[in-house]
């Protein structure tokens, strides 16, 4: 399986280039036009992912494969791989490029959601259009959980907002209050932080 990687995915990157239009797809459900998606998916390809925009980018769980990838050759025991092909097949996807045009891409793409969904933030449920409601009933969010998400939005470079998931572990207890099931607003205080906890995960 090994020989076969090294020998006959040398050109997956040109194959990727479906990529802009599968994301180009996503945007237009979120209500960009055809030619605005085109432009921004493209546009994740030219943008360079340093400082900020790298950790933001992380914080939505991207721009982290390539390291992932390097530490399964190096520990993953499940792998039973030879130790010299396995650095070869990751060589490879290194300098065909494979791994900064998959990477880059899901991580413009997560970011332009996210940006996306933090200019709605701060819009009741009912006011949202029908796409966005949609998108949100179908992740389980209702409008008192999109009521407090409206708080985990974080302002990144050049300004530009971000709904981050990470930032519900910075909701605090009084936050989440209204979202307690019925049962454990009258339960011990032990029972209510396990609650606070699971609803900041599931946030």
């Amino acid at each position: 399986r090994g020989i076969q990687t090294v020998s006959k995915l040398g050109m997956a990157t040109l194959s990727s280039l479906a990529d802009v239009y599968v994301k180009a797809s996503a945007m237009r459900v979120n209500g960009e036009s055809w030619g605005g998606a085109i432009v921004e998916s493209l546009s994740h390809y030219f943008s360079l992912y340093k400082g900020d925009q790298r950790e933001l980018a992380r914080d939505l769980g991207f721009m982290i494969e390539g390291s992932l990838g390097d530490l399964n050759i190096r520990w993953d025991i499940s792998e039973n791989r030879p130790g010299v092909l396995s650095s070869m097949q990751n060589a490879l996807f290194q300098w065909s490029g494979l791994n900064w045009f998959t990477e880059a891409g899901k991580a413009g793409q997560a970011m332009w959601f996210s940006n996306r969904m933090a200019k709605k933030a701060n819009t009741p449920y009912a006011a949202l259009d029908a796409n966005t409601k949609a998108i949100l009933d179908y992740h389980g969010i209702t409008p008192e959980r999109w009521g407090v998400m409206s708080k985990m939005v974080q302002e990144g470079e050049g300004g530009r907002a971000y709904l981050v998931p990470g930032k519900a572990q910075d909701l605090s207890d009084a936050d989440l209050e209204g979202l307690l099931p019925d049962w454990a607003k009258t339960a011990s205080d032990k029972v209510k932080s396990r609650e606070f906890s699971r609803l900041r995960s599931e946030l």
